[in-house]
């Protein structure tokens, strides 16, 4: 039987990802593994001093629905 120490869990908030977050804590539970949420997102260019800005600035509403959307996907503590 396979054995699982820690589970790294990429999600992008769509209904796909979300619906797969129970499945996750349950094979987190049954092998006792703790579990990493890991949200990627681009950095504007601009944040960094030297490095070309591309694309509009970041679009701190839309992070914030994102973060809204974890409260509850995955449990805590």
């Amino acid at each position: 039987m396979p054995s699982f120490k820690h589970i790294l869990f990429p999600i992008d908030f769509f209904e796909q990802s979300r619906g797969i977050a129970p499945h996750v804590v349950c094979m987190a539970r049954r092998y006792r593994a703790r579990v990493t949420v890991l949200h990627a997102m681009e950095i504007p260019g601009g944040a960094y001093p030297g490095w070309p800005v591309y694309g509009p600035a970041m679009d701190l509403n839309g992070m914030e629905e994102d973060r809204q959307c974890t409260r509850g996907i995955v449990p805590t503590g």
